[in-house]
């Protein structure tokens, strides 16, 4: 008599693979104004992340810093 054929062995589970650890995002720190005025006729309010808000003729704009705003107005030529 012919042994009974040999179990063919199980695969180990699938297990996804861990992902990676990466922390929580962290919050964005509260950005406030830290100074507004006017300048040429122009309202300006300038915030603690460097950014700025200023009142132009066709609207109010913000821009990323007051190297951008001065950019911008010389470019329209303001």
């Amino acid at each position: 008599m012919a042994p009974p054929p040999a179990a063919e062995p199980e695969p180990p589970p699938l297990v996804p693979p861990e992902a990676p650890s990466v922390p929580p995002p962290r919050p964005e720190p509260e950005v406030e104004i830290f100074k507004s005025g006017v300048i040429d006729g122009m309202a300006y309010t300038l915030y603690t992340d460097g950014s700025i808000e200023a009142e132009l003729a066709h609207g109010t704009m913000k821009f990323a810093s007051i190297e951008e705003l001065r950019a911008y107005l010389v470019a329209r030529g303001s």
